[in-house]
């Protein structure tokens, strides 16, 4: 995991002033208890299995994550190529038509 460093600054990002007062108070709680949950989640996980078990899961999520990756750069790859060739036909199909006329 990449280390953050604790004096870099930050700042609170906060809703817009156009919302009314109800859907800025429901923004905020809903913030808050989502970092509530996911803080607690990973502590309980944390505690709930051992170094080594938490090793393995970290090992399978970053391969299915790399693998994720892989496919999705060779699907846009074949995407451009059947695309292209789509372009090639039909600029071949526009010069012969060019051609008889």
């Amino acid at each position: 995991m990449p280390h953050i460093s604790k004096n870099v600054p930050w700042r609170v990002v906060l809703p817009t002033s156009s919302m009314s007062g109800v859907r800025t108070h429901f923004w905020m709680l809903v913030a808050r208890e989502s970092v509530v949950k996911a803080a607690s989640w990973t502590h309980g996980l944390r505690r709930a299995l051992s170094a080594e078990s938490r090793n393995r899961i970290r090992f399978e999520v970053r391969r299915e994550t790399r693998r994720a990756g892989r496919d999705r750069r060779a699907e846009a790859k074949q995407a451009l190529r059947e695309f292209r060739a789509r372009e090639r036909a039909a600029h071949v199909a526009d010069a012969v038509g060019e051609d008889v006329a």
